[in-house]
């Protein structure tokens, strides 16, 4: 008996969509604060996100990307919006886990020069925009993230930030 066209070009589809966040997934929660400061020496950037878990391995949407990705992309997207060009300097990232940051992650450095090849390779989604506070906790505003929204760009992603690593404790 024939496998209908259908029924195949179905099952991918489904498989494609779970890979990162089904449709009815909501965005998961991340508690973010964002500052620049400018002086006579530059600009200075610092981002700190926490993810509210003590697992931050564990799979964000039912797929390869875990809640560790879901901030990496965040963080990207983030310093992309904050950058003017490609050649200005990034942001750091104070990375935490647990309901109440308890858990250091490490202190990471994303360049504007990665945040713009990462945009350019992913795209921004506005689907998945998270709320960013700034200094002293005041809502600033909600900020997209990266477009993760196929199994291709997912795993590509994954492995990414599987191998970006903090630059200090």
């Amino acid at each position: 008996m024939p496998v209908k066209v259908e029924t195949i070009l179905s099952a991918i589809t489904a498989a494609t969509v779970t890979a990162f966040a089904p449709v009815h997934a909501a965005p998961l929660p991340l508690d973010i604060t964002f500052l620049s400061e400018r002086d006579d020496i530059g600009v200075y950037k610092e981002l700190n996100i926490n993810i509210p878990a003590n697992n931050t391995t564990q799979p964000a949407y039912g797929g390869v990307v875990r809640y560790y990705d879901v901030a990496i992309a965040q963080s990207v997207a983030i310093t992309y919006q904050s950058c003017t060009n490609r050649s200005e300097k990034g942001a750091d990232l104070l990375l935490t886990g647990g309901n109440r940051g308890q858990i250091k992650m490490g202190k990471f450095y994303i360049s504007c020069e990665l945040a713009y090849d990462m945009v350019s390779a992913y795209g921004l989604s506005d689907e998945v925009a998270r709320p960013v506070k700034s200094w002293g906790g005041r809502y600033w505003k909600d900020m997209p993230s990266l477009n993760l929204n196929t199994d291709a760009k997912a795993r590509r992603f994954v492995s990414f930030s599987s191998n970006f690593k903090p630059v200090g404790r």
